[in-house]
């Protein structure tokens, strides 16, 4: 995975963590991804985590939860 926004390049070398990415293409949380899989939600915490660090995944904001969820890029006035 690439992004213009981070400063890392992520190889995804596990049929796992590419699910997760696929996963994370919409507004998710770890325990929905538990709950839709067999995996342990402590490992899909890690994977996220990674993802999160590396500048792959945006965090949404907790006062803003699903359905309708909010993201620091929805109203920040330029580049993050």
């Amino acid at each position: 995975m690439e992004s213009p926004l981070s400063h890392y390049r992520v190889v995804l070398h596990r049929t796992l963590a590419a699910w997760v990415v696929g996963a994370l293409c919409e507004a998710t949380t770890v325990a929905d991804l538990a709950a839709v899989s067999d995996v342990a939600k402590p490992v899909l915490t890690d994977i996220v985590s990674y993802l999160v660090a590396a500048g792959h995944v945006v965090v949404g904001e907790p006062e803003h939860p699903l359905p309708e969820p909010q993201f620091t890029e929805d109203s920040a006035p330029g580049p993050i």
